[in-house]
């Protein structure tokens, strides 16, 4: 996400990105620096010290205008501390969920203050979407303060695909010409909704097929599959590189996003 973001804003916007499951960001053409840090583990108290120390080098190192925070869990606390100590007005970035787990959490007695910093002292909050924007809002943050930014849609790799591109990589994965194909790229968990998309299945015509994309333990999904007597229908590609997803939205007749948050 923040790649695109800094794609779409010039070359000059370098990212400063954790690790994810151990692997460090790569995006052609954005200049990403590693903290080095498992994302998950940014928040622990015991790394929190290192954590920042590496986060105001690589803000030191790119001498930045401004910085721009994503995911206010973890991310916040730590942004706020190394652009106070730089000097640096801060815009956060607010994607739905994230914007309400943190306000469960924040707004209790004990981790107000964290709520109430968080809420007023960034000069800006993006939003990716009006709807978000009405969370935020309804949460209390000011829509003087609001700003609207869809996601970067990176159109160089993300187009079209004319039918001699579809039809090769369709046989390939069994669905044939009069197929109508589903697709369904996420996480394989509960949240992400895949058993809704298994349920609606088993409404529609033996023509249409699902393929699932994704990392994460298939079985309960294939025991979902069988018990709804759709198995024969519904492919499982595993976790498929990003680079290989482009092909797969252009075979697809229809993308699937059932997520429940």
């Amino acid at each position: 996400y923040y790649a695109d973001l800094a794609r779409g804003m010039g070359d000059a916007m370098p990212v400063l990105a954790t690790r994810w499951e151990g692997a460090a960001s790569e995006h052609p053409g954005v200049v990403v620096h590693d903290l080095g840090v498992e994302a998950h583990e940014a928040h622990r108290r015991t790394l929190r010290p290192e954590v920042r120390r590496r986060l105001v080098a690589a803000i030191q190192s790119t001498r930045p205008e401004v910085l721009v925070c994503g995911n206010a869990r973890p991310f916040w606390p730590l942004c706020r501390t190394a652009a106070r100590e730089l000097n640096l007005p801060v815009v956060l970035v607010h994607h739905g969920n994230d914007l309400l787990v943190t306000a469960d959490r924040w707004r209790s007695p004990w981790r107000r203050r964290a709520w109430n910093r968080m809420v007023t002292e960034p000069f800006l909050h993006v939003v990716n979407s009006r709807f978000t924007a009405g969370l935020a809002e309804d949460l209390g943050l000011a829509p003087a303060d609001l700003a609207v930014m869809y996601p970067e849609v990176y159109i160089a790799r993300f187009r079209p695909a004319g039918q001699d591109e579809r039809n090769p990589l369709r046989a390939t994965l069994g669905a044939g010409d009069d197929a109508t194909v589903l697709l369904f790229v996420g996480r394989l968990v509960p949240r992400k909704g895949l058993a809704d998309a298994l349920r609606a299945l088993r409404a529609l015509p033996p023509s249409c097929v699902l393929w699932v994309a994704g990392p994460g333990d298939p079985k309960p999904a294939r025991f979902e599959a069988q018990r709804l007597g759709v198995a024969d229908r519904v492919r499982f590609l595993g976790a498929v590189p990003p680079h290989h997803l482009p092909s797969l939205y252009r075979t697809a007749d229809l993308f699937l996003g059932p997520s429940h948050s």
